[in-house]
């Protein structure tokens, strides 16, 4: 080891000598090294998401229904011009129709006598909403006879999938009382379809009042629809942030839960599915979507990080009073006091065909 000499203000006199500057970067190198892997592992362990179906079923042991690719759709400019997939009308998207196509044989095995299945997810903005449309779509492709029910009242957009750009009832008004339940369903017509598609579209964004979906109204909305349709398919607001999808899951007879894959956080994941299981209703499966499919791509997210944001908590105003990571936003628990206070509470014809649309032709 080399002395360096040094004056009385303690400066090398040796200026020459690299011996210090190339101990002080190889000291810094390693550092900085050792930095940056600690905040990876931390990463790595608080962001930990699902992204295939083999840690799907480990992490979750449920059986995975299938993998939906991801599509990419240019947000359109007009308002309700829909940015999703329908595979109604999108028909060159012939991987995601196939894949639908198996969840849907598999879905159909697992439900066997159940006719209302419950469609909902961890976090918004992993594309439950146009999983349950698709769903629809290719249940009645098949010849049976769907209704769709738009279940979300904070965000709802099956309307918006379909390109309707009328003004419905919605959900909430037939629970009320407002208005007939026949007056607020809407009928898709098209030529693929036997008997069509029923909608009961969800209220305008102004209906917030959550704890209706829990009420003996409710209840028998569905079991009106039970006897108008083969299956009844509910969309619904995310399980492991808000409580809606709890308020619902007594009315229902099985539940496939949708996970975009790299997204949202396992413990959330958990979370959400332990919260269902307890009901006691079975969860037939899961759906990965925008995961890699047997031809092993990727694709785009469906434009839902634009719309949503990571988490997708802007639209259902998370975190505005703080509770923890998510929060719960103006329209959660802090709002309502929870489903279980819900519980012990107790027109003009608006009937509209759907136009053939442009790719039809």
């Amino acid at each position: 080891t080399k002395l360096i000499d040094v004056d009385v203000n303690g400066k090398p006199v040796q200026t020459t000598n690299t011996t210090v500057v190339r101990g002080s970067l190889r000291n810094g190198a390693l550092i900085g090294f050792a930095l940056g892997m600690l905040v990876v592992v931390i990463r790595s362990v608080a962001f930990r998401t699902i992204h295939s179906e083999s840690e799907l079923r480990s992490v979750l042991n449920l059986s995975c229904l299938g993998t939906l690719p991801s599509c990419h759709r240019k947000s359109g400019s007009k308002k309700n011009e829909r940015s999703e997939i329908n595979i109604l009308y999108d028909s060159n998207r012939s991987s995601y129709i196939e894949s639908m196509r198996l969840i849907r044989t598999r879905l159909e095995r697992q439900l066997e006598d159940k006719k209302v299945l419950m469609v909902t997810s961890s976090v918004a903005g992993e594309g439950k909403s146009t999983v349950a449309a698709n769903i629809a779509i290719s249940m009645a492709l098949k010849g049976k006879r769907v209704i769709l029910v738009d279940c979300d009242l904070r965000n709802p957009t099956v309307a918006k999938i379909f390109s309707l750009t009328e003004s419905y009832p919605g959900l909430s008004s037939v629970i009320k009382g407002k208005t007939k339940l026949e007056d607020a369903l809407v009928k898709i017509e098209h030529e693929k379809l036997a008997h069509g598609i029923t909608l009961l579209p969800g209220s305008d964004s102004k209906s917030r009042m959550v704890e209706i979906l829990s009420t003996d109204e409710m209840k028998r909305v569905l079991n009106d629809l039970r006897s108008m349709a083969d299956i009844v398919i509910l969309d619904t607001p995310p399980s492991a942030v808000l409580v809606d999808a709890m308020m619902l899951v007594r009315h229902v007879d099985a539940i496939a839960y949708v996970i975009m894959s790299d997204y949202a956080r396992r413990r959330s994941i958990i979370d959400g599915v332990e919260e269902l299981s307890s009901s006691g209703v079975p969860i037939v499966g899961c759906i990965l979507n925008g995961g890699r499919t047997h031809s092993g791509k990727y694709g785009g997210y469906y434009g839902y990080y634009g719309n949503y944001g990571r988490y997708g908590y802007g639209r259902y105003g998370y975190g505005r009073y703080g509770y923890g990571h998510y929060g719960y936003g103006s329209y959660g628990y802090g709002s309502y006091g929870g489903y279980e206070a819900a519980s012990n509470s107790g027109g003009s014809k608006h009937r509209s065909s759907r136009k053939k649309h442009s790719s039809d032709k």
